[in-house]
């Protein structure tokens, strides 16, 4: 779809013991300028956080951005979009994230209550 783009490089998401100095090893050597990382939130902007700090790069969480792109998920529909509620529809087609999302809330109430 993109002519002219090139890419380097994937793998998928899970990471054992090691793989993170593997990656860091095969960037090193590609030596790629845009890393997209899609493994969901908060997992990736950890992992990027790790990464950044050995291998300057512009980093990109994706999240499910794959899954809909690829087409194994569908988008929320366009009102939950506008109402900023996307996280709300996926919480609905997939409850087992409840715990996941509720992390969420806690840390945003964490951060308000700190500030005021």
């Amino acid at each position: 779809e993109f002519k002219g783009i090139d890419l380097k490089g994937y793998r998928d998401g899970f990471l054992g013991p090691g793989d993170k100095e593997a990656l860091l090893a095969e960037f090193k050597s590609i030596q790629p300028n845009i890393i997209f990382v899609a493994m969901g939130s908060p997992k990736q902007e950890f992992l990027m956080d790790e990464l950044i700090k050995q291998y300057p790069a512009l980093y990109m969480g994706l999240g499910g951005s794959f899954d809909v792109y690829s087409g194994n998920k569908k988008r929320a529909p366009k009102l939950f979009i506008k109402l900023g509620l996307e996280w709300f529809y996926r919480l609905l087609q997939e409850p087992s994230r409840w715990r996941r999302q509720l992390a969420y809330f806690v840390f945003f109430w964490r951060m308000i209550t700190k500030q005021l």
